[in-house]
């Protein structure tokens, strides 16, 4: 996802940089020949050339940092905003704020950030358990999920969970 945002951003500062200098050409051309559309094109493009071209580049740069950012964590195994600080050049507040916009936009997923540090996060996923049990009606082994309101018996229909019988029981 960050590759895919960073080929986007260059692909549209590339855009907004040629569109200045086509822009200006587009100006003279319209205002010389009288043409008002090829005018008013020229504008629009300049105006989004001059504006755009910074701001578009500013972000790839800074898409770069996090990606570098990413990759000292996740290849070189960084977990350390000072030494992280130190190998992309910035300011340590900066790299705070970085790292936290990283794990805020899930580049880096699968970390804790507390205290300046990085560190795994051992926390399990919490999924339900199922419950395997005789079916009372039939005899067959019967799995059901307790998160479900209903379940039943493949084999017989038998309805357990909520309104019906107990599981097991």
């Amino acid at each position: 996802m960050l590759e895919k945002n960073i080929n986007k951003l260059m692909i549209l500062a590339v855009v907004a940089t040629i569109c200045l200098p086509i822009g200006i050409v587009g100006i003279v051309l319209g205002a010389v020949n009288g043409i008002w559309a090829l005018l008013g094109v020229g504008i629009a493009m300049t105006v989004f050339g001059f504006y755009g071209t910074p701001l578009l580049w500013v972000g790839y740069a800074s898409l770069k940092t996090m990606k570098r950012l990413v990759e000292a964590v996740e290849e070189d195994n960084v977990y350390d905003v000072r030494t992280i600080a130190n190998l992309l050049n910035l300011r340590v507040k900066e790299t705070d704020a970085k790292i936290r916009e990283a794990l805020r936009e899930r580049y880096i997923v699968g970390y804790l950030y507390e205290n300046g540090e990085l560190r795994l996060n051992m926390n399990v996923k919490q999924t339900p358990e199922t419950i395997t049990f005789t079916c009372e009606a039939c005899g067959a082994r019967v799995t059901v999920d307790p998160m479900k309101k209903r379940n039943e018996c493949p084999y017989c229909g038998t309805e357990y969970g909520s309104g019906a019988r107990k599981y097991g029981k």
